[in-house]
């Protein structure tokens, strides 16, 4: 809910924050797009910094390292690049964003498993009851 009501914010009031940084009519034009696309990912990042939080709190860094190395390296660069190829900067924008949406997919396959693998039930080992 929040990741969405920020997209809208930023997505009517682009022009006029990108306007408090610059009065250039092709910076104002790339920011207020930038914050008309990217924003709709905010949720899915939110998605991808819990599943991370929840993999190291199950005391599993590598599973959280490999969410963060991929979305830097291995998904956003090339979505970006594919995108600029495509659509030019606005192409860059859209790649940022579906990044971030492919990897909050894999956070979340990696999160669930993860818990799933920790919290599975067990037998409890009982102790015969002693008198005093």
């Amino acid at each position: 809910v929040y990741g969405v009501a920020v997209a809208g914010i930023l997505a009517v009031a682009g022009g006029a924050i990108a306007s408090e940084f610059s009065n250039d009519p092709a910076l104002l034009s790339i920011a207020t797009t930038y914050l008309w696309i990217v924003p709709i990912s905010y949720g899915f990042m939110g998605m991808v910094n819990i599943s991370s939080g929840c993999l190291n709190s199950l005391a599993k860094p590598m599973p959280a390292m490999a969410i963060g190395l991929s979305k830097s390296v291995f998904v956003q660069l090339p979505c970006a690049y594919a995108g600029a190829a495509l659509w030019g900067i606005n192409g860059v924008f859209a790649g940022m964003a579906a990044s971030t949406v492919l990897v909050a997919g894999l956070a979340y396959v990696l999160a669930k498993r993860a818990s799933a693998q920790d919290i599975a039930p067990t037998k409890p080992q009982l102790r015969p009851i002693t008198s005093p």
